[in-house]
């Protein structure tokens, strides 16, 4: 499995200035917020022995390289 850490959504969104009920003139900002916190994603990815290329005569599910060839080497 391979954990992988998603960055969190935090936009900026702008107000823009305006008059208040008061009169009061009111300058433009801008807030940032929270839309989706960071976390993390798990994948599943391929066994590394399923990765590996097979000759022609081996059948899947047995190990690269044969046993026999790695008891001769050690």
């Amino acid at each position: 499995m391979v954990h992988l850490r998603t960055d969190e959504v935090v936009p900026r969104i702008w107000i823009a200035s305006f008059v208040d009920a008061d009169g009061g003139y009111r300058e433009d900002a801008h807030v940032r917020v929270l839309l989706e916190p960071a976390g993390w994603r798990v994948a599943r990815r391929k066994s590394p022995i399923s990765a590996l290329p097979r000759q022609p005569n081996q059948t899947a599910g047995t190990p690269y390289p044969p046993a026999k060839a790695r008891q001769k080497y050690c």
